[in-house]
């Protein structure tokens, strides 16, 4: 296999054992939470609302990665 070949293997099985996938349903409970703040009176801020999701997202990742290392 040519390097190009082992780095694009390398790169599908990161993806894969990063469960991109539940990134969606972590986005959509973090976004019920953001419209549960605003339906309380609370302002949107773009810049609040990606941050956090950041956080949530390296998080679910850290754990996932975390998951498979040990495993």
């Amino acid at each position: 296999m040519t390097g190009r070949g082992r780095r694009t293997e390398a790169l599908r099985e990161l993806i894969r054992i990063g469960r991109f996938r539940f990134l969606i349903a972590g986005f959509l409970l973090y976004l019920m939470g953001v419209l549960a703040a605003i339906y309380g009176g609370n302002v949107f801020d773009l810049n609040r609302f990606l941050l956090g999701y950041l956080a949530v997202a390296t998080g679910h990742l850290s754990v996932s990665y975390s998951k498979e290392y040990f495993d």
